[in-house]
């Protein structure tokens, strides 16, 4: 059997329908390693199709006559299949966590599993994904997969890998540098060998015992509150961590920042605020309970798996037991930031300073999930910030925090629709959304003729089409770009930052607009959004900052995209939503357009949903919410007063 009953030979000479290729970590040559097996499935099923669950493998080329990119696995799939896999990976998922949580010899399992839940509804989801792929018995799948060859065993024996002897040698190299490199940042700091990591300018905690040393000086009675951080690739949590560390600084207390990002870690060093980072493993966590532990979770996840593959039929329930073959991998792992993170916070709350209070931004995350445990075994009161948009997707329902601050009415609504208590919601507003409060037009002015546009006379209107790492970008982008191409119009093309900027370039010289478009990156992003006389998008964050600026946003979706955060419904913006009716939308949307007072109209009223209150001051708030908490001894009555 190939898969899901799948027989072996799909009429193509006896050769298997489907192959899998199991790549456990990437290596240098992967990338011509794929080439090369590719050019040899399509060789043997020039009908077949390719897809990676591997993001730096998507939109590779091979080389050779009629051999397609590689197609990413989130654009494999019509888009309301694909939302209702991840829905279904989600329930399963709330399945696998309630049968750990209902068993009492479970309890290491439940502990670690906690802090991530999402990463495993994503393996859950990319076990669904692939399975609805080999159900098709006439269409042969090149499948790249992340994870060991065992985890798919059952698809069947026609299971390969791209990874050779020397790159499990290599891995192995790096894995001894990571822990060795992390030992050796322990040793120097309990002896103080290196100085840039001693002293108020460079607190760090370690796991192993040594004592971190605490950035600034307490006032009086100063207090020490614990902030999880963690990021993603826009960068959108840790302004918050920062703009409300800083307050808690002028208050006279200690910000304490647990994070598993490198780039935050040397940010809080370099602002001499004391983090804690769980990557440095130290001596500690070879402790004989974390052992126990870590032998305890593998026993308890055998047990899991073994009583979900008595449950199932031999053809059925592809994807709990892929997920849970998969997570046999992630559990070292976890067990060893569960044990270094659990180290730290205890040492630090002991000797250095009681945690009064902790903010979790964003609820959900690895580091979060282990702040909020550590909090509640210690009956220290905790609270959750989002400070960016949540919307109607799957893996936006997952609040476990008790006391939720949100930036606006529509995460506050979205809340109690799913039943949560209002009395546990408060609106802050958003750090993100703040810095676009208040800013000087003359200078943005300035900086985009300097910086972005030295070309731009600033006589020509000026319209920001953003990107949105979206899977199917270009059925927006190509009739906007060819609508404005034939207008007087400045026209910015801002890439999101999990955008490719050869892909989007690409596509610009082959429609000869390479000259027409100019394409920015990185850039400032409000002084640009403040000098644009539209934005076009479907549903970014950054549609918030403009509306703030005072530059009303066309959205444009002609398949559907914005229904996770459908930003017309709320009042903020205007629609168009038929490629046809472009010409009208956006000439009227332009300065002297008919619609242009009415979309400006609608920034001061939609804008309570997003940022409420929309006065620069969500961070005063936070810090002022978390000195309640710390003031009431845990419980939250004071803050919902």
């Amino acid at each position: 059997m190939a898969a899901s009953g799948v027989p072996e030979d799909g009429g193509s000479g006896g050769s298997p329908l489907h192959e899998i290729v199991a790549i456990t970590r990437s290596f240098p040559s992967l990338a011509d390693r794929a080439r090369g097996r590719v050019r040899q499935f399509v060789h043997s099923h020039p009908q077949g199709r390719v897809v990676t669950f591997l993001d730096e493998l998507e939109g590779l080329e091979p080389e050779g006559a009629g051999v397609r990119p590689i197609v990413g696995w989130r654009s494999v799939l019509d888009a309301d299949v694909f939302d209702d896999l991840w829905r279904q990976s989600y329930r399963l998922t709330d399945d696998l966590f309630a049968r750990v949580a209902q068993n009492g010899e479970m309890a290491e399992l439940k502990q670690l599993f906690r802090p991530y839940y999402h990463a495993v509804a994503d393996r859950m989801l990319h076990g669904l994904v692939l399975e609805r792929l080999l159900e098709d018995t006439k269409v042969p799948v090149l499948a790249f997969v992340s994870g060991p060859r065992g985890a798919f065993q059952r698809l069947g024996r026609n299971i390969g890998t791209l990874e050779g002897w020397k790159d499990h040698l290599v891995r192995a190299g790096q894995r001894t540098w990571f822990l060795g490199d992390g030992v050796l940042r322990h040793v120097r700091r309990r002896f103080g060998a290196n100085p840039n990591m001693a002293g108020p300018t460079g607190a760090v905690a370690d796991a192993g015992g040594s004592k971190p040393s605490v950035s600034g000086s307490p006032g009086p009675g100063g207090r020490h509150f614990l902030i999880a951080v963690q990021e993603g690739v826009a960068a959108i949590n840790s302004p918050s961590a920062f703009a409300v560390a800083r307050e808690m600084v002028k208050n006279g207390d200690v910000p304490v920042l647990l994070t598993h990002n490198r780039t935050i870690r040397q940010q809080a060093e370099d602002a001499g605020i004391a983090v804690l980072f769980p990557l440095d493993v130290g001596p500690g966590i070879v402790r004989w309970r974390w052992w126990r532990f870590f032998r305890r979770c593998h026993l308890q996840l055998d047990v899991l798996a073994g009583a979900h593959a008595q449950n199932v039929q031999a053809a059925s329930g592809l994807a709990p037991s892929i997920c849970l073959a998969a997570l046999r991998r992630e559990v070292p792992l976890w067990c060893a930031l569960h044990a270094s993170g659990w180290n730290m916070l205890e040492r630090y709350h002991l000797e250095e300073g009681a945690f009064a209070a902790g903010l979790l931004i964003n609820e959900g995350t690895p580091a979060s999930g282990q702040a909020l445990a550590f909090l509640e075994q210690k009956g220290v009161a905790a609270c959750g910030y989002w400070p960016a948009l949540l919307g109607n997707r799957p893996d936006c329902d997952h609040f476990p925090a008790p006391l939720h601050l949100v930036y606006g009415e529509q995460l506050a609504g979205h809340m109690r629709d799913l039943g949560m208590d209002a009395s546990s919601i408060r609106c802050v507003g958003s750090v993100n959304y703040d810095r676009s409060v208040g800013r000087d037009p003359k200078r943005d002015r300035a900086t985009v003729r300097r910086e972005i546009l030295p070309e731009w006379s600033g006589t020509r209107p000026l319209v920001v089409v953003a990107s949105e790492a979206l899977a199917r970008p270009f059925e927006e982008l190509g009739p906007v770009f060819a609508e404005l191409a034939g207008l007087d119009v400045e026209i910015v093309l801002k890439l999101h930052p999990a955008d490719s900027r050869e892909r989007f370039a690409a596509y610009l010289d082959q429609r000869g607009l390479a000259a027409r478009v100019r394409l920015v990156e990185r850039c400032d992003l409000d002084a640009l959004l403040h000098c644009a006389d539209l934005l076009i998008c479907v549903l970014s964050n950054i549609i918030v900052n403009a509306a703030i600026l005072g530059t009303p946003t066309l959205v444009c979706d002609f398949s559907n995209k914005r229904k996770p955060m459908d930003f017309t419904a709320h009042g903020l913006c205007l629609g168009c939503f038929e490629a046809a009716l472009l010409p009208d939308r956006i000439a009227g949307m332009l300065p002297g357009g008919k619609y242009r007072e009415t979309a400006v109209d609608m920034l001061r009223s939609g804008l309570k949903a997003f940022n409420s209150p929309c006065d620069g001051n969500s961070a005063r708030r936070v810090s002022r919410i978390l000195s309640e908490l710390a003031g009431d001894g845990g419980s939250f009555r004071s803050t919902h007063s």
